[in-house]
């Protein structure tokens, strides 16, 4: 039985790190989107952990399975995943964590950026709880008015509207989640020709 050279012996003894980077690279990615949500302009924060998942993971692949495919593979579907996290990972958190609940609008003002994009601010209680909530296309109530809005129970994240709450979103963002973490898969399974069984097939062929 042949035994791993030396840089084949590297490579084993590496790959539980670049394991660890690139499931950190894909949570960095995927986690964007409740990043985003979180009250206090936490979506500053996430932004850097994404673009860095974003670098991260595929450097890991490939530093797993040189030469390899997987490599543009899993930059293409960060990509789509940091879309996808950004639109359905709010609806997958509240599908998990929200209740609907019958919230007064306490206090809201608009506000523009510098581009002229609009912001509408929401300061609603919601049994008993003071949350914040922002909108980007309309104002959801005046004060004092009564609107339902889904409540996520640990408090993580804003609240958001039933009509955003989609199942589209959320199987956009699992379908997406599981193709990256597919790739890792295979980056860790298939089996690699090493030179002599290259070199035979070719002979056969």
């Amino acid at each position: 039985m042949q035994q791993p050279g030396p840089e084949q012996q590297t490579q084993l003894t590496r790959k539980p790190l670049w394991i660890a980077i690139a499931l950190i690279g894909f949570l960095g990615v995927a986690g964007f989107g409740i990043f985003y949500s979180v009250d206090g302009g936490w979506g500053a924060v996430g932004l850097p952990l994404a673009i860095g998942g974003l670098v991260l993971l595929p450097i890991a692949i490939v530093m797993m399975r040189p030469k390899s495919a997987l490599f543009w593979a899993a930059f293409l579907l960060g990509l789509g995943l940091l879309g996808a996290s950004l639109i359905g990972a709010p609806s997958a958190w509240h599908t998990v964590f929200g209740t609907r609940t019958t919230c007064e609008v306490t206090e809201h003002h608009y506000s523009s950026s510098r581009s002229g994009s609009p912001s509408y601010h929401h300061t609603l209680r919601c049994a008993g709880r003071t949350l914040q909530y922002t909108d980007r296309a309309r104002n959801i109530g005046e004060t004092g008015e009564k609107v339902d809005m889904i409540v996520d129970r640990t408090g993580a994240i804003q609240p958001i509207t039933p009509s955003t709450l989609s199942t589209a979103k959320v199987l956009a963002f699992a379908g997406t989640a599981l193709s990256q973490l597919l790739i890792l898969v295979l980056a860790l399974t298939m089996p690699r020709l090493n030179k002599h069984a290259r070199s035979a097939r070719k002979v056969t062929t």
